[in-house]
This record gives C-alpha cells, structure tokens and sequence, in this order.
C-alpha cells in the first residue's frame, strides 16, 4: 500500500473549507494535514514538514493563493498546487500558471472524480476544471483571431503600391502630412490623397490605427 498524500487546504471560506477538509479525509491515499484561511498560513504549513499536495484558493485575506503558490513552489518544488477556486477571470489563470500551478479544479466538482483529478495532478498531469478550460480556449482562439488580424495587415503592406509605401513608413512614424511632403517632395494634397488611399487598402480607420496595428505586427520599430 502506497503511503497517503499529505495535504494542506488553504481557503477563507469556513464552511467550505472544513466540508472539503472532511470530505478529502474520507477519500482513501489522502491525509489532510493542516486547514488553514489564508495563503501565509499555508505557506507556514508547508515549512512545518513533508508536504506533497496543496490546495489553494485564489481570493484570500494576508497572501492570496496565486502569491502562496510561487512561493512555496520556489520553497518546495516537489510539492503539487492545485488551485481551487471559481477562476472567473484570465488574468488569475494566468498568474497561477506563470508561479507554476499546473492543476485547477473549480469548486462545484463533483465527489466522485475529486480523488482520481488530485492523483493525477500529483503524477504530474495538467488538470483543468470546466471553468479554467474555457478561459484557456477563449485565450487561444483570442491569440488565433489576432495573429490571423496581423498576417492579414503584413499581407495587406507588402501588396500596397510602391507609390505608397515612402508615404505609409512615414506615416507610422507619426509624421504629419506637411513633413511627409517636404521630405517626399510631393504636395501635400498629394499625400493626403496617398494616405487615404493606404487607409482604405489597410482597412484602417485613422492614421492611429494603422501605426498601431503596423506595431503590433513588427512592422513599425
């Protein structure tokens, strides 16, 4: 018989905590160790002996749980976080993952999968509840829909005539029409006529715009 996980539940929710603490207890290979309310509680635990699992809430008074997480990772690197939490938003996804969390479980699992997920998680598997998932589907479609906008305005550059482009690197350097004139030597109702023209082959709206996105897309230093 393998020896029992020793695990420390951090969350300052009362209630939830001792009900999650009592239910983990009854789960076989589990042995809850310390409940504490607060993420400077649980990393006091940690140091008080052999940890392997700690679950963490994220919102929690004197150390949220992302903060607790980094530091006992860089005090324990051994030791499993397991996020547990609502994660409404995808900034604490983010910060969670970047201290080094790589299990988040939502707080409505069910019973019936909780032990097996946290078994999981402590061999070394990414587990994501319903809730992190999404975040993380809609993060990447997100990036997928602005690489996708980029290529298409790189695409949208390299096609503008060759008239247009001297007005278009000077226009993103936030040059006004008079400085484009005199350094292009055209009139200045000429370069209006140019810009306009980029704007509209660019699909952009303002001359703001299109040296915004021409930033984002590496074109502009």
């Amino acid at each position: 018989m393998t020896d029992s996980l020793r695990v420390v539940i951090a969350d300052d929710d009362d209630a939830f905590r001792d009900d999650f603490a009592q239910l983990l207890a009854m789960q076989e290979g589990f042995e809850v160790v310390a409940v504490v309310e607060n993420g400077a509680e649980a990393i006091s635990a940690c140091s008080q002996g052999h940890i392997d699992m700690v679950l963490l809430d994220v919102d929690m008074p004197v150390l949220d749980g992302i903060a607790a997480a980094s530091t006992i990772k860089k005090m324990s690197p051994q030791v499993t976080i397991v996020m547990l939490t609502a994660f409404a938003h995808e900034d604490s996804l983010d910060e969670a993952l970047a201290a080094g969390v790589r299990a988040f479980l939502t707080k409505d699992i069910e019973v019936r999968h909780l032990a097996t997920l946290l078994r999981e998680a402590h061999e070394g598997k990414m587990i994501m509840g319903n809730r992190p998932t999404e975040l993380l589907t809609e993060q990447y479609l997100e990036k997928r829909l602005k690489q996708q906008e980029y290529e298409d305005f790189r695409q949208d550059v390299a096609e503008l005539p060759e008239r247009l482009l001297p007005v278009f690197h000077l226009v993103i350097q936030a040059k006004p029409n008079k400085v484009i004139a005199e350094e292009l030597f055209l009139s200045e109702s000429s370069v209006r006529t140019y810009v306009s023209q980029i704007l509209e082959l660019t699909n952009c709206a303002t001359r703001g715009e299109l040296t915004l996105r021409a930033l984002r897309s590496g074109i502009a230093d």
